[in-house]
């Protein structure tokens, strides 16, 4: 296993020749200005809201602070973890429906953990927007988690991380950085 100084010495030596052109580059394009209006609900939830009108599609992000930084040594894959465990169902909405219902209505639907967050994007059709936040509200809420769905989907963490981590040439640098 490689020490952490010369990974760092490694990432070091193939960013400096990049930032070295980095003045050099042009930019293209006009800025954009986007209109985002924020709100923070009762319950504390930040809610921004940025309209775009050309498609009749709604995109929903929805972000946790949390990330595999506010993991510990030796108790890691917690938040990868937990991001498979919200599409296993809540109180109203049992396991796979949330992905079959956002699926069925045209959309589609994904989640992702870095070290500083959690997310959840969806993408559909406007007219799906009540029943996505209904979702939403549920998994919030009432995470169906029982011993045997943590067990699966801890199974599924493992695999991921065997072939994305354990498996991949990068995959010890980039543990290492990141």
């Amino acid at each position: 296993m490689l020490r952490p100084s010369v990974v760092f010495l490694f990432a070091v030596l193939a960013i400096v020749p990049c930032a070295a052109h980095a003045g050099d580059a042009p930019t293209y394009g006009a800025s954009i200005d986007l209109a985002v209006a924020d709100r923070t609900l009762k319950n504390g939830l930040l809610v921004l809201v940025q309209e775009d009108h050309s498609a009749p599609v709604v995109s929903s992000y929805v972000f946790y602070h949390c990330g595999s930084r506010n993991e510990r040594q030796g108790r890691t894959g917690i938040a990868h973890l937990f991001e498979h465990m919200m599409f296993n169902g809540g109180k109203k909405f049992g396991p796979g429906v949330f992905d079959d219902l956002i699926e069925g209505n045209g959309g589609s639907t994904n989640g992702y953990t870095s070290r500083d967050l959690t997310a959840y994007l969806n993408n559909f059709p406007r007219e799906a927007l009540p029943l996505v936040l209904d979702l939403e509200s549920d998994r919030m809420a009432h995470l169906a988690i029982t011993p045997q769905n943590l067990e699966q989907e801890r199974g599924v963490v493992k695999e991921e991380r065997r072939l994305r981590i354990d498996n991949e040439v990068s995959g010890v640098m980039d543990e290492a950085l990141y």
